[in-house]
């Protein structure tokens, strides 16, 4: 159900409340334990702010676009890549969330930055950036580092 973006955007509050009542349902039946409730409700509240960041978007912008970045990376696996190289990247379109989380990964608190290009379980383009750190910005561009 999180797939639908035509009846998120259609109808939010509802859409919400439909995840809602079945994650319950799922838990309730004892299909899934208290930490994938969890995990469903956070996701069904994920999905109300991406209809929410949307539909807003439409009003200010005429569109439906979020504030979407184009990204080029300009690492592989922490190896700067050269101009050329980067050149046969494809730039990736996506929404850039950066948000203080717990990481498994380095077992301590960190700023995490991800890319969203659809839906919150569609798979991000590219792998989440650990401590992230604004480096450099201008007008038209920023640059983030961090660890991949």
């Amino acid at each position: 159900m999180l797939s639908d973006e035509v009846a998120l955007l259609a109808s939010p509050g509802w859409y919400h409340k439909r995840l809602i009542e079945d994650a319950n349902a799922l838990h309730r039946a004892n299909f899934v334990g208290s930490y994938d409730l969890s995990d469903f409700l956070e996701l069904a509240d994920w999905a109300l702010a991406y209809a929410a960041e949307a539909l807003l978007a439409r009003i200010r912008y005429g569109s439906g676009d979020l504030m979407h970045m184009l990204i080029t990376p300009i690492r592989c696996k922490g190896i700067a890549l050269s101009f050329q190289e980067r050149g046969h990247y494809q730039v990736i379109r996506g929404d850039v969330r950066v948000a203080a989380e717990v990481s498994a990964d380095l077992g301590r608190n960190a700023n995490v930055a991800s890319v969203w290009s659809g839906l919150p379980l569609e798979p991000s383009p590219l792998p989440p950036l650990l401590d992230a750190t604004l480096a450099g910005m201008t007008p038209s561009g920023f640059v983030l580092s961090g660890i991949e």
